[in-house]
């Protein structure tokens, strides 16, 4: 049998439908895809039918991976479509369609249908695609011509020479998929139906859960099942049948009439041809041609019109012409049509078209606005802005409501005419306009009740996004508009969103020669928070965010008056802060509020603060564990700034240290930090909330608009609106920026798949089992996450090296297959000059790796941890650094992930993984910043066949999220049900590295 080297076949195993990856020679399968299908079923004698030499159907037998539709879909869509570029048609076009499965259930192109049973009374409830839009129709028609024979080569019949066509293979892979990825794992874990008939419960229940079967009670004397399938038919069809698609289309009156019309359309299975029915009615020469390359054009429009009065009965109407083309019908019923109608044909598989200024969205709509503006206020007033901030926006936003039609402003007089006319479709200015009779109601209600006052963040955030809730109406939004001080503050923030900065050099007294985008930054800081509003420089580790402050505190003090400055850093960096201040502005007078000889009142703090001169610049460096443990004395001085320096500390609003923080009181507010958004979105919130208090609103507001929809559903339009408030507010610069780029060398990564010793591999076995066993039965909640914890921890301690799970003190590398490759890299590394960092999250595989290192190589190999006090590690800092220091520095994530600077090391290596990409990336950013000379190579220890590697393709994905808008650990797995996590921490069959022959 011949075939390309590596294949993707759609087969059947029993009753489920899925994806076989196999290949002629096993080793010719890529890694990206072994590692996906390894997770499912190794089948043997696979029976696949294709041409004989004699051109008969003949068959072959193969061995492959095979998953189910909707897990293979939900690996294949992740695939990169760079990674396509030389597989074979069957990889590439099952990889497409799964990506469009992943589409169609964000664009909710779905439907349900009932199968009938054996029982009369029972039926199997499914999802299925719905390609309702001609494009879908069309790229799809255009996968199933792509799909080779060798695609769908499982045969169908006893016989075993006939296979499915091109078309229905397509569709029964693609509505397999969506029906498993749309149901709950378990009865416990699905989504509970509301309320409502109980025959639509039980439905709910049959498509949420993993069981599809519902009891029809009572149903079945109506033929539900045959008249949903009939229904729904147009939706699921795809272009086997050759039959065109119907649409409608609503036209506006023309000139001087005052009818509207819905006109009926039919466009070609592929989508690529559309004819107007009057067009063919007519008998224009094109119409004809064109449908006569359709399949029953006719009867297909006469069968979809006939079902469609239901939902539109003015089509009945026209059904005695032998060949409608449209229907007239008035402004009553173009309204139906508008609102009702097109949404439930949409749904049922048609095509809709209604003009655009008309639609939900559209411009031509009486709708509800809001114009923020600002009022004179009493000095009081003016000056109650929240912690001791002022600027250009402070104090009470006063907002008034009034109605619009587009951009346009009706004056009450328009709106009261517009009201009275009790029309949804009137002609005003000479244009059609919709006026929704809910909205006249809400409107009215909104006019009477005039305007009122919101705080300046607020009114800020909703000026920003540009829209506003309606009150008392659900999803319902309206346009917002600004006048005065809200004007003038979005003018200066969009100065330093577009680049367009006032120009100042850097200030006298900053004995630093600023690179250019270090001069934009200084400028934007200055620039937001002379609006009252405080920022979040967000830029990638190394790039000099520090300096960037320090210049903006100098342009401050040099303003005149006694300027205080207030930094709250991890304890790690306070060393790193009072250097850099002294070397950047001397002037200044430096304090470290930390140790027990630390200021005990707010005399002394003053007393210290000024120095030899109580009018020259102060900064006060303190941590995070002080700014909690004396808050009461920090609180009582207003600073000029408070800085905090790796904001990612205060990401959970709920610890003390992070609403400690919420309370000082500042001027100017500034977060440092690398990595705004690690693992959730409400770590962004957390920060933005200590930039500029209620700017994004409360906690519960910003995950029901934001966190849920983005991180959940992937709604674009959310993280668009979250980008659009926060943009202002947040300067990200990545090394890879090409004003960025050529200041710094170059970066590769490299991961380093490594086999698992023997000892290794029945160690890990003898875990899962043991731990399998006690997690089994175990009901969610804190001791079945303690089990799965502990387990997660045994697994990628053998990964590491048996001795650091069974703590023998053999630390020989030919233990661990990990270990052993890595001493190999570092021999390596040695030879050519090179110096490395080695970084590992367990300080027992820190001391392992130590002592490995100083016995093999001869010399010291310090290891840097937070057992270390804060001089020693300091010292061990500063002697890496030296040009004769040693060439190897051992360092644990927590104690040295972040604030150092390690640019000796051109070498970076994460021996254990922390499952968190941000969290890795700051680790790299030691050696990988301002200040390096060489090129850095980043090394990935992957422990191949394991957890290890599922887990390297998840952490790949988890990099998206921060992308959106502008992973903690492990404590997500915790969550997986049993056989997820099974699948997740199962060895592979490469996992083991195999002995030499002696």
């Amino acid at each position: 049998m011949g075939h390309a080297r590596v294949n993707i076949t759609l087969v059947r195993r029993e009753s489920d439908t899925g994806l076989l990856l196999w290949a002629d020679d096993e080793a010719a399968l890529p890694r990206l895809l072994r590692s996906a299908f390894s997770r499912g079923r190794w089948l043997e004698g696979v029976d696949l039918v294709a041409p004989g030499k004699d051109g008969k159907p003949g068959v072959a037998s193969v061995d492959g991976f095979w998953l189910s539709a909707s897990r293979a879909a939900a690996a294949l869509a992740t695939v990169p479509l760079g990674e396509l570029r030389g597989m074979t048609a069957s990889v590439s076009v099952w990889t497409l369609a799964s990506k469009w499965v992943v589409e169609a259930i964000a664009r909710q192109q779905l439907v349900f249908t009932l199968d009938p049973q054996t029982d009369p009374g029972r039926c199997r409830a499914r999802w299925r695609v719905a390609p309702v839009r001609p494009e879908d129709r069309s790229r799809l028609a255009g996968l199933a011509a792509s799909l080779p024979g060798v695609a769908r080569a499982c045969p169908v019949d006893p016989k075993r020479d006939k296979v499915l066509g091109a078309g229905a293979a397509l569709h029964e892979f693609m509505d397999a998929a969506v029906d498993g990825l749309l149901r709950a794992s378990t009865p416990e874990t699905a989504a509970l139906p509301g309320e409502g008939p109980a025959w639509i419960g039980r439905l709910a229940r049959a498509l949420n859960g993993p069981d599809g079967e519902v009891v029809l009670q009572g149903l079945a004397e109506r033929n539900l099942p045959s008249a949903i399938g009939q229904w729904v038919g147009p939706a699921v069809t795809l272009s086997g049948t050759g039959r065109p698609a119907v649409g409608f289309r609503l036209e506006e009156p023309k000139s001087g009439e005052s009818d509207w019309r819905v006109t009926f359309h039919l466009t070609s299975a592929s989508g690529d041809v559309r004819i107007p029915v009057s067009e063919l009615k007519a008998g224009r020469t094109g119409a004809k041609e064109a449908a006569a390359r359709m399949s029953r054009p006719e009867e297909t429009l006469l069968e979809a019109l006939a079902r469609c009065v239901r939902v539109f009965p003015p089509i009945e109407r026209c059904l005695s012409e032998k060949l409608p083309g449209e229907v007239v019908v008035d402004a009553a019923e173009a309204w139906l049509f508008l609102t009702k109608a097109s949404i439930q044909l949409e749904r049922a598989g048609y095509y809709v078209e209604v003009p655009a200024a008309l639609s939900k969205v559209g411009r031509r709509r009486v709708r509800a606005r809001m114009r923020l503006g600002v009022q004179p206020k009493r000095s009081k007033d003016a000056a109650a802005a929240p912690n001791g901030r002022s600027g250009l926006l402070a104090g009470l936003i006063q907002y008034q409501w009034e109605a619009s039609l587009g951009d346009d402003a009706l004056t009450p007089e328009e709106f009261h005419k517009l009201a009275a006319s009790k029309a949804p479709l009137i002609l005003h200015r000479g244009h059609w306009v919709a006026v929704d009779p809910d909205d006249v109601q809400r409107l009215e209600a909104l006019m009477k009740e005039g305007g009122g006052s919101l705080e300046a963040a607020e009114a800020l955030r909703l000026a920003l996004a540009g829209q506003v809730p309606v009150p008392e109406a659900v999803e319902v939004s309206a346009d917002v508009v600004t006048d005065g001080a809200v004007t003038r503050a979005l003018e200066a923030l969009k100065e330093g969103i577009e680049g367009e900065l006032p120009e100042m050099d850097p200030p006298e007294g900053l004995n630093a020669e600023l690179r250019p985008y270090q001069l934009r930054g200084f400028r934007w800081l200055y620039q937001v928070n002379s609006t009252g509003l405080g920022a979040c420089l967000a830029d990638d580790m190394g790039l000099g965010k520090t300096v960037q402050v320090l210049a903006e505190m100098q342009q401050i003090a040099n303003e005149g008056g006694p300027a205080r400055f207030l930094v709250v850093c991890p304890t790690s960096v306070i060393g790193n802060w009072r250097r850099e201040i002294r070397r950047f502005c001397p002037q200044m007078t430096v304090v470290v509020h930390h140790g027990p000889s630390r200021a005990g009142s707010l005399k002394e703090l003053h007393r210290r603060l000024d120095g030899k001169d109580p009018e020259s610049p102060g900064v006060l460096v303190t941590s995070y564990a002080l700014a909690r443990g004396d808050q009461d004395l920090l609180k009582e001085i207003t600073f000029d700034i408070v800085v905090l320096d790796e904001a990612q500390n205060i990401k959970n609003p709920d610890t003390a240290q992070s609403q400690a923080v919420r309370r000082l009181a500042a001027r100017r507010r500034v977060a440092l930090t690398g990595t705004p958004v690690e693992n959730r979105l409400s770590e962004l919130w957390s920060i933005m909330d200590f930039v500029n208090p209620r700017l994004l609103g409360s906690r519960n507001a910003f995950k029901n608009t934001f966190s849920v929809p983005i991180e959940r559903y992937g709604d674009k339009d959310a993280a668009e609106l979250l980008r659009k408030v926060t943009a202002p507010f947040i300067l990200r610069r990545l090394k890879t920026d090409p004003a960025i780029v050529p200041e710094l060398p170059e970066k590769s990564e490299s991961v380093r798949f490594c086999p698992l010793t023997l000892e290794q591999a029945s160690l890990y076995q003898a875990a899962i089992d043991r731990g399998m066993q006690e997690i089994q039965g175990l009901a969610q909640g804190m001791q079945r996450r303690g089990r799965i914890l502990k387990m997660l921890t045994e697994l990628k301690q053998i990964c590491n090296h048996p001795a650091q799970f069974l703590r023998d003190g053999n630390m020989s590398p030919r233990r661990s297959g990990k270990l052993t490759r890595f001493v190999e890299l570092l021999d390596e590394i040695l030879d050519s000059q090179g110096h490395a960092l080695v970084f590992t999250q367990y300080r027992e595989m820190g001391e392992i790796l130590s002592a490995v290192i100083t016995e093999r190589f001869r010399m010291p190999a310090p290891f840097l941890h937070g057992g270390l006090s804060r001089n020693a590690r300091e010292e061990m800092v500063a002697a890496f650094q030296e040009r004769h220091g040693p060439p190897v520095l051992v360092v644990s994530l927590r104690a040295g992930g972040t604030g150092l600077n390690l640019v000796r090391a051109n070498h970076v290596f994460h021996y254990d993984r922390w499952w968190n990409p941000a969290v890795e990336d700051q680790a790299t950013d030691r050696a990988f910043r301002i200040g390096q000379t060489r090129d850095v190579t980043v090394h990935r220890m992957v422990s191949q066949g394991t957890l290890e590697e599922h887990i390297h393709q998840l952490l790949e994905e988890k990099r998206h999220l921060a992308d959106k808008v502008i992973g903690t650990g492990e404590t997500w797995l915790s969550e997986l049900d049993d056989e997820t996590l099974g699948q997740l921490v199962s060895l592979g069959q490469d996992a083991v590295l195999e002995e030499e022959e002696p």
